[in-house]
């Protein structure tokens, strides 16, 4: 029995020994294990922290370099519409001016307003053209709408100004007196129209 004995105080000193020391590896192993996850999640978040900064002043970046480039593409609409608008308004007064019924002395033949009109009319038509894709579609319509009754206007007083110098008899159907009526009725709040 003392063999026994003793060999369960041998082992069982050797066994809570290597209990021990089990106990104390697991610990150190446990303790620098959750050191390292602690260090790995600090430097995670960290990474992570420096990418949504990066992330973020890239995001910006682009935000402000679209705003940029649209306010480019906005102003360069605005200049083409204004420039548009200016020379449809050129054509409405040159049609103004070639039907109005009254005249002073020193203003220029119907003739020469005639080819005015036609300058202006020109003008417009190879300017508006090339430029309509700066033209929004329901403007587009209403402006080409409007430039096409001028040319309608002036096309017809030009027709009646010809049967006039021939010796023809203008009546109340006719070109002439059809486009002093339809510069009345149209021209003027079809032009103000586009313009506002």
């Amino acid at each position: 029995m003392d063999i026994l004995k003793e060999l369960v105080t041998i082992l069982g000193g050797t066994a809570i020994a290597v209990a021990a020391l089990a106990w104390l590896a697991k610990s150190l192993v446990t303790h620098f294990l959750s050191k390292d996850i602690e260090k790995h999640k600090n430097d995670l978040a960290a990474q992570s922290a420096l990418e949504l900064d990066k992330l973020r002043a890239e995001f910006t970046r682009q935000a402000l370099e679209h705003e940029v480039r649209f306010r480019r593409v906005d102003e360069k609409v605005a200049e083409h519409l204004a420039e548009i608008y200016q020379r449809l308004f050129r054509l409405y007064e040159s049609v103004s001016s070639l039907v109005k019924i009254l005249e002073w002395s020193n203003e220029p033949s119907k003739e020469d307003k005639l080819n005015a009109t036609a300058e202006a009319n020109r003008a417009f038509w190879d300017h508006f053209l090339p430029k309509r894709i700066y033209v929004p579609p329901k403007l587009y319509e209403r402006i080409r709408e409007v430039a096409n009754k001028l040319a309608d206007i002036a096309n017809d007083f030009g027709r009646g100004l010809r049967r006039e110098a021939r010796g023809a008899v203008i009546d109340e159907e006719e070109e002439l007196v059809k486009g002093i009526q339809r510069n009345r009725e149209g021209s003027k709040p079809a032009v103000h129209c586009v313009g506002s």
